[in-house]
């Protein structure tokens, strides 16, 4: 889980800008969870009120991590493909490659300097796909220094299971499992 963390706390080290694929990828497609997390929110899972994650969050202005099933929308490889041409046909660079046994993460970068005009990220499962945009930045030698330290990112994990059990609200109840 930690590298999952490290890829999307990476991806805020840079201004974003909105990209119109990703726009109408989300107008085309279903989404099964859309999240959005402000400065706010992000400081709050500090608990422990550790000065690394501070300087971390503190240039951050939002996140937004969509999620779509599979199985509740026409996503196959031809999909996610057209997807990356698009990216592509936007100027957006391929900065991050990494195929896995179960799934596949690109990072996307726009700009022609030091200094990205904007980033894309997703991350393609057997089930799921999720993008990820962000905007603001984050610091990355505080990244780095949480990375080796003992910091708890599954209080990110967990504010993100509580959100979206918050967004499904009654509409989906829980399932519950029976003690033997």
């Amino acid at each position: 889980m930690k590298p999952l963390i490290f890829f999307c706390l990476l991806l805020t080290s840079q201004a974003i800008a909105q990209s119109p694929t990703v726009d109408r990828f989300r107008e085309q497609h279903k989404t099964q969870q859309n999240l959005y997390f402000y400065p706010s929110t992000l400081r709050m899972i500090n608990v422990d009120k550790n000065p690394d994650y501070y300087a971390l969050v503190r240039h951050l202005d939002a996140l937004q991590v969509l999620s779509f099933s599979k199985a509740e929308n026409t996503l196959d490889k031809k999909n996610i493909q057209q997807f990356q041409q698009n990216i592509r046909r936007e100027n957006y660079q391929e900065l991050l490659s990494l195929d896995e046994k179960q799934r596949t993460i690109r990072l996307y970068a726009l700009g022609n300097g030091n200094v990205p005009e904007g980033i894309i990220g997703f991350i393609d499962s057997p089930q799921s796909l999720t993008l990820i945009e962000m905007e603001g930045f984050v610091d990355m030698p505080a990244l780095l220094r949480l990375m080796q330290s003992d910091f708890n990112f599954g209080k990110f994990t967990q504010l993100i299971n509580t959100t979206a059990e918050q967004k499904r609200g009654n509409d989906q109840p829980r399932q519950q499992t029976e003690e033997p």
